[in-house]
């Protein structure tokens, strides 16, 4: 089983996970990570055929994975931007991914560079962009019809 965890996220990124739930200060956090974790070891546990013929049955590890690596990067002012000269600090405020990291940050941390509401609508504002852009596929059929 081990194997085809590895497979799909990788020993590296599954030790940084592990090691970012031992970062988490937030006891909140930490709970929810935790339990996301086990609830995995549980489903691989009750669930053993699929767990041992597939790679594919892993793939909820990843958010998890995700999760516990988010906070890994994040713990304390590792990646603030105020360690940036100005310039690159302004071009830090141009990309919209700035804003959907800091959301995330504030959510482990509690922390955040910028103000959390504008993380929030920068981030529905992308997440309308592209539904909206869904839309318009589906309704055109554009690259869905021979």
């Amino acid at each position: 089983m081990i194997d085809m965890t590895a497979a799909v996220v990788g020993h590296l990124a599954l030790a940084g996970a592990l090691l970012g739930v031992l970062l988490l200060r937030r006891t909140g956090a930490r709970a929810l990570v935790v339990g996301l974790f086990f609830g995995y070891a549980a489903y691989v546990m009750l669930l053993t055929y699929p767990g041992f013929t597939h790679d594919y049955y892993h793939l909820q590890l990843i958010p998890i994975v995700a999760l516990g690596l988010a906070q890994s990067a994040t713990y304390e002012d590792l990646y603030s931007i105020e360690i940036l000269p100005p310039f690159w600090e302004a071009v830090s405020h141009a990309n919209p991914l700035f804003y959907i990291v800091n959301a995330v940050r504030y959510g482990f941390l509690g922390q955040s560079d910028v103000s959390v509401t504008l993380s929030f609508a920068v981030t529905a504002a992308i997440a309308a962009l592209f539904v909206a852009w869904s839309q318009w596929l589906f309704v055109t059929g554009r690259k869905l019809k021979p």
